[in-house]
């Protein structure tokens, strides 16, 4: 139980309690005035009345309050969960359109490297190819050069042989 309500139990304790001590005072007739007429009755009881029409009156303003806030709170809540909702939607949405973006760039990243590497490996065919040329021509001009140095050194033989024999010494 909330402090009010048990402050409000305890106020209409003492009320009910100073009604009773003071019964007969409040129910003694007496003479009122009403603004157009006069009458006879008992003062106590119409203002312990007046009272609780008063109390009756408040409660059901208190209780229309509470009312308007209920539904006031309903609406909010509803209007909350439907902005959560957007925004959970929203956030699929960029999860998605993130997703796509990274499959795109992956697609290019994966065609870049393609074309690379296929250049590189064209590069190295050709550089390979030529690295062969180069070694197969420097074989040939080795051979060759030994060929000639073999070719001179049977000729100084002979020659270192043959005394007479003619000597080409221009080569």
């Amino acid at each position: 139980m909330s402090l009010r309500t048990v402050l409000l139990g305890l106020v209409l304790a003492l009320i009910a309690l100073f009604a009773a001590l003071n019964w007969p005072a409040i129910v003694a007739p007496t003479e009122i005035y009403l603004l157009v007429a006069q009458t006879q009755a008992p003062l106590g009881l119409v203002l312990l009345g007046l009272l609780a029409l008063e109390a009756v009156v408040f409660l059901t303003y208190i209780a229309v309050m509470q009312a308007q806030r209920l539904t006031e709170l309903r609406r909010l809540v509803h209007e909350a969960r439907e902005q959560r909702e957007l925004a959970e939607k929203a956030e699929a949405s960029r999860y998605t359109e993130l997703r796509q973006w990274l499959k795109q760039e992956l697609s290019m990243l994966r065609q870049d490297v393609s074309t690379v590497s296929g250049e590189v490996v064209a590069q190295t065919r050709r550089l390979d190819e030529g690295l062969r040329q180069a070694l197969s021509d420097s074989g040939n001009s080795l051979a060759a050069a030994l060929g000639e140095i073999e070719d001179k050194l049977d000729r100084r033989a002979l020659a270192a042989a043959d005394p007479t024999a003619p000597t080409d010494t221009a080569r």
